[in-house]
């Protein structure tokens, strides 16, 4: 295995990117079906190794030192001990800007086989046609119930199914034990907003006019209030994410407490928390299974508390997938296949996420005793498990990242009024649609 790393293509401005996927939709959502270069209904027979040589380019988003390491030194050399005739060159790459380079590669001509989606970008790779429909893979392959159903959603556009899981967690409210001791508060979770505000308003410490601990420990990044657009009954986009649905009643109910978070009970500064919340510098925030690991580090597991999610109109939190999925582009996709059902198997994920201590997505390996016996991951893993939701697919996902974190920012240090900046978001998430559905 080599590593390389391919040129890439100028960057594309943001209406640029979404500009390609106005080309590549079709005419209606409804017709998403078979999007992204379909193989068919049918279980797709695919040999058992592939006969003629194949180069494949695969970008890896999740991974990190030790499992890099092993994913280099262990993993890919067993793959070509299975497939002989398949060469694998891995481009390590991060979320970081991620879609905008897919696109310019796109455009050129040169995308990789097989690539790291992001949780939310199912629609979004589905109406481009950047990724393969391998809905006849999956049948052939039969695992897909292996997963939780969170985490397979993640990976679908209108029944049809675009990848496969590969990290999946709920990210959800946590809290310091000994935080919530030290103010005189009982060891729970809030059981609403209004209790989470208050709390937070007697578990938050200032020295010289600056927050020393945050009682609820957020940022102004959009995936940090996910879980509470959900609690208060809605969502980013109608069922069909053809059209934005946050400028109304229970979006401003959902603005007005973000707002509230930063400026009326002032519960954490805006340009950032004081410190870890392993450090003891957070009373509350929201987290994934991986919170465990500093935690360890701090020697302050004990301490951690992981209660069910608020219930305000549902009781929910979001879930977080990356998956791996294959190309439109690929000239070679028996071979891609092959190399996505390997590096997805449950002795590999098992390993793989070992590494990372991380949750894995699949429920035989969540019956194990390593998962069953370690008290965080059987929690998050309960609350993905009943509480958990994807994110409804939409093409203009990759649009909308950026758009709710400006949101975010002009709630939280601007202080621009719900209200106000509601429309505002609504109108640059309408006209990012307004390029990809037609």
């Amino acid at each position: 295995m080599t590593s390389t790393r391919q040129p890439q293509a100028s960057r594309l401005t943001r209406r640029a990117a979404g500009a390609l996927s106005t080309g590549a939709a079709v005419s209606t959502l409804a017709s998403a079906c078979g999007l992204g270069g379909s193989t068919g209904d049918s279980a797709r027979s695919v040999p058992a190794v592939i006969q003629s040589a194949t180069e494949l380019y695969v970008w890896i988003n999740d991974h990190g030192p030790e499992a890099q390491a092993w994913i280099e030194s262990e993993l890919i050399p067993k793959f070509k001990q299975e497939q002989p005739k398949i060469t694998v060159n891995i481009k390590w790459e991060n979320f970081t800007g991620v879609a905008e380079r897919l696109n310019a590669v796109f455009a050129a001509g040169s995308s990789p086989d097989v690539f790291t989606g992001g949780a939310e970008w199912a629609g979004s790779l589905a109406l481009k046609k950047q990724s393969m429909d391998i809905t006849s893979y999956i049948k052939q392959w039969g695992q897909s119930g292996d997963f939780t159903d969170a985490a397979m959603a993640a990976t679908m556009m209108s029944g049809r199914n675009y990848g496969v899981p590969q990290t999946s967690a709920a990210r959800s409210l946590i809290y310091r034990r000994d935080l919530f001791r030290d103010a005189g508060l009982p060891d729970r979770g809030p059981n609403s907003w209004e209790e989470l505000l208050d709390w937070g308003r007697r578990l938050t410490k200032t020295e010289a006019d600056k927050i020393s601990v945050s009682g609820f420990g957020m940022t102004t990044n959009w995936s940090s209030w996910c879980a509470y657009m959900y609690q208060n009954g809605g969502d980013y986009v109608n069922a069909q994410g053809t059209k934005a649905t946050v400028d109304n009643a229970t979006g401003v109910e959902w603005a007005t407490f973000i707002s509230d978070i930063f400026n009326k009970y002032k519960l954490v500064d805006p340009k950032g928390t004081p410190g870890g919340f392993d450090l003891g510098k957070q009373a509350m925030t929201e987290a994934d299974p991986a919170v465990q690991v500093a935690l360890q580090r701090a020697g302050a597991l004990e301490q951690l508390g992981i209660p069910d999610p608020i219930k305000r109109k549902q009781q929910k939190t979001a879930v977080f997938t990356n998956w791996m999925t294959i190309t439109s582009q690929t000239k070679n996709p028996d071979a891609a296949w092959k190399f996505v059902d390997f590096y997805t198997r449950a002795e590999h994920q098992e390993k793989f996420h070992q590494l990372r201590a991380t949750l894995p997505p699949r429920k035989s390996l969540q019956q194990k005793a390593l998962i069953k016996d370690n008290v965080v991951f059987r929690r998050f893993s309960e609350i993905a498990e009943k509480y958990g939701k994807s994110f409804t697919p939409s093409c203009a996902w990759t649009d909308f990242r950026q758009q709710l974190i400006d949101f975010n920012v002009e709630l939280a240090e601007k202080k621009t009024p719900p209200k106000q900046a509601l429309p505002e978001l609504e109108k640059q998430m309408a006209q990012s649609l307004s390029l990809c559905v037609k």
